[in-house]
C-alpha cells in the first residue's frame, strides 16, 4: 500500500469473499496513523451514471458550473489531502465507470484507490490482489488443535455461538467443522451462512445435510467459477430450508436498497395481504438465519438490510416468481407516500429530510423503476416531493440530474406537475452556477403555466427566473421578472397573498441595489399590508429585516435600527433562531456604520452563537465575511484572509456559488488584504482559515484577539 507506483489496487473475488473487510480494515490502520481516508459504497448505485454524483455526495464536494463534477471531486480530494479513497462493489458499474478511477488517479497524485470488485477494472495502472479463502489447514495431516484455531473454523464456531450458546470449536468436532467450512469453499459469507442453521443440528449432521444440498445445486451452473458456484449453491440451500411464507418475504425484501424499517416492510412485502405470515415474525426468522441483518439507522430506529450478495439472490428469485413488477410498483408507490406526507408542526422538516437521508437508496431505486417504466406521473411526484431535500441537503447535482431524466420520458406532456419539475430543475442547477441550464428550465416552466392559464404558477417560474438573474447580476433583467410575478400574483387575487408578499420583497431588494431606496420601501410597505393576510409572523420578521437594510443603505441609521429590533423582537416571539441570527447581524452591521466597533463585535458574536446552535453555516459564512470586511478596513490583513478562508470552507460545504452582490463586497477585501500581506503569507492565512475546523474559526472569530 505504501509503494508509490501502487496508485489503484483493486480486491477482487467472489461475493462474501470478505473483500470490504478488508478495506475497511486498511482504512482503520490508515486513519490511526493520522491519514485521511474516504469510503464511497456503490453497491447500491442503479447504474454507472451515478458514480459521479455518489462521490460528489459522499465527500462533500463543492459543484460549481464552471468545471465538471468529477474535477471537483479530484480538487477535493487534493485539497483535503486524502490519501486513501476506498471504492466498494465496483463490478456492478463496469465498463462504463472504469474511466473514473482512471482519472482519479491521474489527477490526484498522492492518492491511492482502493476497489473492491468481483473483477478486474482493467484500467492503466492497476493492481490486482486476489482476496483468497479463508485460512484452513490440510485436513489430511494438520492436528485437531491447529484445524479448531484456524481462521475458518474459529468464524464458523464464533457465528455458531450466537445462535447456540456455549458451542465451541473442540478437538472432538474440529474435523467435521473443518470439512464443513471446505466443503464451503472457506468463504466467509457462506460459513457464516451455515453457522445460522446449528441452532438445531449437529456438525456431523449439518455436514451431512450440506454435502448432499450443495453437490445437486452447484452441478446445475457448470459456466460459473467454482466459488461463485459454492455461494451461490450456499444461499440456495439457506433459501430451499425457509417455509414457503418466508421465501416470499426473502425475495420480496430485495427490492429494498441499502436497508429499511419494519413499517415500510409491511406496506410493500403484503401489499395484497397475501404473505401467509406476521411480517415481524418472518423478519425475525431471516434475522436469525443470517439472511438478513439487523441494524440501528442514524435516527436510532432499527433498520433490516440484506448484504449485497444475498440481495443479488433474492433478487433473481424474484423475478422469476412473476410478481417482480407488481412489488417495485408497491415500493414506489411508499415512497411517494413518504415524500408526499404532511410537512407537520413547525420543527420537524428536518427530522422529515433526515427519513429521506436514510432512505435516499430506496428513493434511488423508486425513480430508477419509474423511469425505467415510463411512468412520468409517478416519476414526477416522487421528484417534487423530494426537491425540498435535495435542495436543503446539498444534494442539488444528483436532484438536477433525476428531474431531467423524468422530464424527458416520453410522451413530455405539457402538464402543471411538469411546469413545476422545470421550475425545481432551474432552482437546483442555479446554486451551482449552471446559471444557463437554469434559465432555459424556468423558461419552459413560465411557458408551461402560460400555456394552461395557471397564473399562480407562472408567476412563482417568473419569480424563480428573477432570482437566478439576481444571483448573476443581471438586476435590470431580475427587476423586470419580479415586477412580472408582482403582477401574476395580484391577478390571483388573496389566494396569492403568500407568493406576492415574497416577490414583492425580492423586488424591495433589487430596486435598492439599483439605487432605488424610494422604490424600494414602497415595495416593503405592500409587503407589510399583505402579511396580515398570510399570518406569517416570521415573514413580516425578514420583511422588516429588508427594509432595515434599505433605509441603512440610505443612511437612516436611527430609523434602521429601530426596524431591525422589531424583526429582532417577532423572531424571538416566535422563536425563529435563523431569523434572530439575521437580526442580530443586521444589527451589528448598524453598529459598525455608527462607528462603534465594540457593540458591533458583541452583537456579531450573538449572532455567531445563534448559527452555532442551528448549525446553520450560510448564517456562519455571511458573519464571517462580514467580520473580514470589518478586519480589513480596520487594517488588519491576517485576520481579515483567515476569517474569509473560513467563510469559503462554509460556502464549499453548503456548496453555493456565491452571488454577485457578495463577490462584489468579498473579492474587493480579499484582494487588498493579500496585497497588503504579500502573496506568501496572504496565502498561508487564507489556507489557515480554510482548513481549520469550523468550530476553531467561530471562536477566533468572537475573541477578535491580534494573531
Amino acid at each position: 500500500m505504501d509503494e508509490p507506483h501502487v496508485r489503484i489496487l483493486t480486491l477482487t473475488g467472489p461475493g462474501g469473499s470478505g473483500k470490504t473487510r478488508i478495506a475497511l480494515q486498511v482504512m482503520t490502520e490508515l486513519a490511526a496513523a493520522g491519514a485521511v481516508t474516504a469510503f464511497v459504497p456503490l453497491g447500491a448505485l442503479p447504474g454507472p451514471a451515478l458514480i459521479v454524483p455518489a462521490l460528489v455526495t459522499a465527500l462533500g464536494v463543492t459543484e460549481t458550473g464552471a468545471r465538471a463534477p468529477l474535477d471537483s471531486v479530484a480538487a477535493e480530494l487534493c485539497d483535503a489531502r486524502v490519501k486513501l479513497l476506498v471504492l466498494d462493489n465496483f463490478e456492478q458499474l463496469l465498463p462504463e465507470a472504469a474511466e473514473v478511477v482512471s482519472r482519479l488517479a491521474a489527477a490526484c497524485p498522492n492518492l491511492t484507490l482502493l476497489v473492491t470488485s468481483r473483477t478486474v477494472l482493467r484500467v492503466y495502472g492497476e493492481h490486482e490482489l486476489p482476496v483468497p479463502p479463508l485460512e484452513l489447514p490440510d485436513r489430511r495431516t494438520a492436528g485437531a488443535d491447529a484445524l479448531a484455531r484456524s481462521a475458518a473454523v474459529a468464524l464458523f464456531a464464533q457465528r455458531a455461538a450466537a445462535v447456540k450458546p456455549g458451542f465451541a470449536a473442540t478437538r472432538e468436532n474440529a474435523a467435521v467443522l473443518a470439512e464443513i467450512c471446505a466443503r464451503l469453499d472457506a468463504l466467509p459469507l457462506a460459513i457464516e451462512l451455515a453457522a445460522a442453521r446449528m441452532k438445531l443440528l449437529t456438525p456431523a449432521a449439518m455436514l451431512q445435510r450440506l454435502e448432499s444440498r450443495l453437490e445437486l445445486l452447484t452441478s446445475r451452473a457448470q459456466d460459473v467459477p467454482e466459488r461463485h458456484q459454492t455461494l451461490k449453491a450456499t444461499i440456495e440451500w439457506s433459501y430451499s430450508l425457509l417455509a414457503p411464507a418466508e421465501q416470499k418475504l426473502f425475495r420480496r425484501l430485495s427490492v429494498f436498497v441499502g436497508g429499511t424499517a419494519l413499517d415500510a416492510v409491511e406496506a410493500v412485502c403484503d401489499t395484497r395481504g397475501d404473505l401467509g405470515l406476521d411480517t415481524l415474525e418472518g423478519v425475525s426468522s431471516l434475522v436469525d438465519k443470517s439472511l438478513l441483518e439487523q441494524r440501528e439507522g442514524s435516527r436510532g430506529d432499527v433498520r433490516f438490510q440484506m448484504l449485497e450478495t444475498i440481495r443479488e439472490y433474492a433478487r433473481e428469485r424474484l423475478e422469476e416468481s412473476g410478481e417482480a413488477d407488481e412489488i417495485r410498483r408497491a415500493h414506489a408507490a411508499y415512497g411517494i407516500v413518504l415524500v408526499e406526507e404532511s410537512d407537520g408542526p413547525d420543527g420537524q422538516e428536518e427530522s422529515r429530510f433526515e427519513r429521506f437521508e436514510t432512505e435516499q437508496d430506496n428513493s434511488r431505486a423508486a425513480l430508477k423503476y419509474l423511469i425505467g417504466a415510463g411512468d412520468s406521473a409517478w416519476a414526477l411526484r416522487l421528484g417534487l416531493g423530494l426537491f425540498q431535500y435535495w435542495e436543503s441537503r446539498d444534494h442539488a447535482g444528483e436532484g438536477a440530474e433525476w428531474l431531467q431524466a423524468i422530464l424527458e420520458i416520453p410522451p413530455r406532456t405539457r402538464t402543471r406537475e411538469r411546469g413545476i419539475a422545470s421550475m425545481y430543475l432551474g432552482a437546483l442547477l442555479a446554486p451551482r452556477g449552471d446559471y444557463d441550464r437554469a434559465q432555459r428550465a424556468l423558461d419552459e416552466s413560465v411557458a408551461i403555466h402560460r400555456e394552461l392559464g395557471d397564473t399562480a404558477g407562472e408567476a412563482a417560474a417568473v419569480n424563480a427566473r428573477g432570482v437566478i438573474e439576481r444571483r448573476r447580476g443581471d438586476y435590470a433583467q431580475a427587476r423586470a421578472s419580479f415586477e412580472t410575478a408582482v403582477e401574476r400574483w395580484r391577478a390571483c387575487g388573496g389566494a396569492g397573498a403568500t407568493g406576492l408578499a415574497g416577490s414583492l420583497t425580492n423586488l424591495a431588494t433589487v430596486l435598492n441595489e439599483l439605487g432605488d431606496h424610494t422604490g424600494a420601501l414602497a415595495c416593503i410597505d405592500d409587503v407589510i399590508r399583505v402579511r396580515p393576510q398570510v399570518g406569517d409572523r416570521a415573514g413580516l420578521g425578514f420583511t422588516l429585516s429588508s427594509k432595515a437594510d434599505v433605509l441603512r443603505d440610505m443612511g437612516d441609521l436611527d430609523r434602521a435600527q429601530a426596524v431591525c429590533e422589531e424583526a429582532l423582537l417577532i423572531f424571538r416571539e416566535e422563536e425563529y433562531l435563523h431569523g434572530v441570527g439575521r437580526a442580530l447581524s443586521d444589527l451589528a452591521r448598524i453598529a459598525v456604520e455608527r462607528g462603534s466597533p465594540e457593540a458591533a463585535h458583541a452583537l456579531y458574536g450573538d449572532a455567531l452563537d445563534v448559527y452555532r446552535r442551528i448549525n446553520h453555516r450560510r448564517g456562519l459564512m455571511q458573519v464571517f465575511e462580514a467580520l473580514a470586511i470589518r478586519a480589513e478596513a480596520d487594517g488588519r490583513p491576517r485576520r481579515a484572509l483567515k476569517l474569509a478562508g473560513a467563510a469559503a470552507a462554509l460556502r464549499q460545504e453548503a456548496k453555493v456559488v456565491a452571488s454577485a452582490a457578495a463577490r462584489s463586497r468579498v473579492d474587493p477585501c480579499v484582494q487588498r488584504a493579500r496585497i497588503r500581506l504579500g502573496a506568501a503569507a496572504g496565502t498561508a492565512a487564507w489556507m489557515e482559515g480554510l482548513t481549520a475546523p469550523i468550530e476553531v474559526m467561530a471562536d477566533y472569530a468572537v475573541r477578535d484577539a491580534e494573531d
